[in-house]
């Protein structure tokens, strides 16, 4: 897939298809707004498109194109685009969530649904294990019950942990505050995560989620950013720590 060459070619945007249903993020009118608004054809990029099944496919620039139609006065217009050749829908999926662009970077939750689609190892393990701790990964950015929206932060800690205490981490959280969305926000998720890296299995889990169902998430998040004495790399576990030794009220 990385050696694949491609043509440069000219397309009307007619012909460009956008497989939102399966990896590509959803169509954002306010960013093609902004892009209308400080557009410079001379530094424009070109949108990349994959020649598969006779048609084409935007893995990289549909913003770009929908741009393009709306300088044209909200009508079809020929783009030059980079064409590729060999590409199959899973390598158009891993190479869309490997877009390094400032204005076109995809969010973690985008990044992480290509690679799933991709069939990427490890996004796929990451997600088996979060499912296996009892919630699901939020791919789209909204926040509810049972859905994680901080899927960097829970990556890192996935990475950081390895998935057997990664899962006991998440479980801890699941089994604390039931999957409550408060409970599921960076801050709750980086302090478990960080407290269960130091302890390892030096202490008492049951103890440990008894203590932490009767605290509101929203609290130890409030202790957090207000900490201003302990040391940025100890201050999110340390809150944890402090509930387990009975030291932190509920509110």
């Amino acid at each position: 897939m990385l050696n694949t060459l491609y043509r440069m070619q000219e397309i009307n945007s007619t012909e460009l298809n956008v497989d939102r249903d399966l990896y590509q993020r959803k169509k954002h009118m306010d960013k093609v707004s902004r892009i209308v608004s400080v557009w410079d054809e001379r530094i424009a990029n070109e949108p990349k498109v994959s020649y598969r099944n006779g048609k084409f496919h935007v893995f990289d620039g549909q913003h770009t194109i929908l741009a393009r139609e709306a300088l044209n006065n909200d009508k079809p217009v020929d783009i030059l685009c980079k064409v590729y050749t060999g590409l199959s829908a899973h390598d158009e999926a891993l190479l869309f969530a490997l877009q390094m662009g400032i204005s076109s970077k995809p969010s973690s939750g985008e990044r992480l649904r290509a690679n799933i689609f991709g069939e990427e190892a490890e996004a796929i393990a990451f997600c088996k294990a979060t499912t296996i701790a009892g919630l699901n990964i939020d791919l789209r950015g909204v926040r509810h019950k049972g859905h994680l929206g901080c899927v960097s932060t829970a990556l890192k800690a996935y990475r950081a942990l390895g998935e057997e205490q990664y899962i006991k981490a998440m479980q801890i959280i699941f089994d604390a505050w039931g999957g409550k969305s408060d409970s599921l926000r960076f801050e709750i998720v980086k302090a478990v995560t960080e407290f269960v890296e130091l302890t390892g299995d030096d202490f008492e889990r049951d103890k440990l989620v008894k203590k932490l169902s009767a605290i509101s998430p929203m609290t130890i998040r409030d202790k957090i950013n207000s900490d201003t004495e302990t040391p940025s790399n100890k201050k999110y576990a340390y809150q944890i720590m402090k509930v387990l030794r009975g030291r932190s009220k509920a509110a």
